[in-house]
């Protein structure tokens, strides 16, 4: 992604070292044999991620402050791999009205105009100085600033007049997702922290989370429900549908995360953290067996657990381990970040343990149906998410090429939601069939081919060239491309003999 990523994962014994390069790049060797250094993701000064690798091993670092360097496992006596970008990001998205045009730089950067109504104020999104980005607001409507260096400040498709959500992320992002006026205003921080308020009731627009724009997230909240908030910096503090009066769960990711999503009223409140680990309650019932998700040690989420159930955990340090609603009984799904991840979401007893990889890639499979076909979600051959789909329903596929596409219980033949994570991400949860299908765009943005039918030519996700993802398209689709060199390009969902789509970022 200057030149792009070269991704290896999970190489075997004397191959040559992968080199995920993003600035340079990014260097990324995930889950290879014995005797590799311990990898260590850093972030600030960088993320230090240790993920299960042998000992002995070069320690490899991840650093977003000069860059990232991550060294997933590699082998003994391996380069460290640098990430750099810039050394960082410059993009400059939208200043006071009558700016200049917003340019979006990443190495000289990256140039995004994102559709503003006449008069708007051109929002810019630095992410040098910080990103500033104001996504599609109406005319009139105050500049959301989204600073990523002092922070990012994004609002993201808001109504004239209403309140201007931030997102900051230096001090913290905040970010309204399309609230209405009047509105309470989510906050999503991660400077301090994130929040966010996801998909409000009472004929509120499905609020959108734009990162590149931002982040668009719909989460159904009931009108008059707390405030959900999610930190990112202190921590995240997220309310996902929670019922008017239930305790207000926190997701931290500077000592860890909090997020409760959707608990009962009196329900213990779920702690995601992200220091020692995230301890994430995703819609527990009262009284259910707090689940913790532990990023240090490695994530613990119990999503929806039943009482009695297994704990799954979910690990960032080895991988993440996360069961969302698993049945008594179920196979405790393994997510794992290192090696990879593997999420099993609400899966029904039998069916098979989807795995989510990100060395190899990400495997998630979301509340699938007893016998649904396991989604895979791969990131170095690409991601497959299933979220919930019904039997026979079309795998919506979350990506992280342009962004993420996130489909969670979409109704049999509703138009694939896609998380956008250029501009931003679109998340659509649970959308209504017919439902527009958003896409997000992350150079112009990224494209993927989200849960298409079965039968049709694998899209491809490349990541170095690019990342190819297999998608389930529909027979005889145009193979998609994902470049991040050049650029990604990433086919979201396409009808058969549909246009590929071209994602390019570089050269968008």
């Amino acid at each position: 992604m200057g030149r792009g990523w070269r991704l290896a994962a999970g190489l075997e014994a004397g191959a040559v070292e992968p080199l995920l390069e993003m600035g340079r790049g990014w260097r990324l060797a995930a889950g290879l044999e014995a005797g590799a250094v311990e990898p260590l993701l850093e972030m600030g000064r960088g993320w230090r991620l240790a993920a299960g690798l042998e000992a002995g091993a070069v320690e490899p670092l991840l650093e977003m402050g000069r860059g990232w360097r991550l060294a997933a496992g590699l082998e003994a006596g391996a380069v460290e791999p640098l990430l750099e970008m810039g050394r960082g990001w410059r993009l400059a998205a939208g200043l006071e009205a009558g700016a200049v045009e917003p340019l979006l730089e990443m190495g000289r950067g990256w140039r995004l105009a994102a559709g503003l109504e006449a008069g708007a104020v051109e929002p810019l999104l630095e992410m040098g100085r910080g990103w500033r980005l104001a996504a599609g607001l109406e005319a009139g409507a105050v500049e959301p600033l989204l600073e990523m260096g002092r922070g990012w400040r994004l609002a993201a498709g808001l109504e004239a007049g209403a309140v201007e959500p931030l997102l900051e992320m230096g001090r913290g992002w905040r970010l309204a997702a399309g609230l209405e006026a009047g509105a309470v205003e989510p906050l999503l921080e991660m400077g301090r922290g994130w929040r966010l308020a996801a998909g409000l009731e009472a004929g509120a627009v499905e609020p959108l989370l734009e990162m590149g724009r931002g982040w668009r997230l719909a989460a159904g909240l009931e009108a008059g429900a707390v405030e959900p908030l999610l930190e990112m910096g202190r921590g995240w503090r997220l309310a996902a549908g929670l019922e008017a009066g239930a305790a207000e769960p926190l997701l931290e990711m500077g000592r860890g995360w909090r997020l409760a999503a959707g608990l009962e009223a009196g329900a213990v409140e779920p702690l995601l953290e992200m220091g020692r680990g995230w301890r994430l309650a995703a819609g527990l019932e009262a009284g259910a067996a707090e689940p913790l998700l532990e990023m240090g040690r490695g994530w613990r989420l119990a999503a929806g657990l039943e009482a009695g159930a297994v704990e799954p955990l979910l690990e960032m340090g080895r991988g993440w381990r996360l069961a969302a609603g698993l049945e008594a009984g179920t196979v405790e799904p393994l997510l794992e970040m290192g090696r990879g991840w593997r999420l099993a979401a609400g899966l029904e007893a039998e069916t098979v343990e989807p795995l989510l990889e990100m060395g190899r890639g990400w495997r998630l499979a979301a509340g699938l149906e007893a016998g649904a076909v396991e989604p895979l979600l791969e990131m170095g051959r690409g991601w497959h998410l299933a979220a919930g789909l019904e039997a026979g329903a079309v795998e919506p596929l979350l990506e992280m090429g342009r962004g993420w596409r996130l489909a969670a219980g979409l109704e049999a033949g509703a138009v694939e939601p896609l998380l956008e994570m250029g501009r931003g991400w679109c998340l659509a949860a649970g959308l209504e069939a017919g439902a527009v299908e958003p896409l997000l765009e992350m150079g112009r943005g990224w494209r993927l081919a989200a849960g298409l039918e079965a039968g049709t030519v694998e899209p491809l996700l490349e990541m170095g060239r690019g990342w190819r993802l297999a998608a389930g398209l529909e027979a005889g689709t145009v193979e998609p491309l994902l470049e991040m060199g050049r650029g990604w390009c990433l086919a979201a969902g396409l009808e058969a003999g549909a246009v590929e789509p071209l994602l390019e970022m570089g050269w968008g």
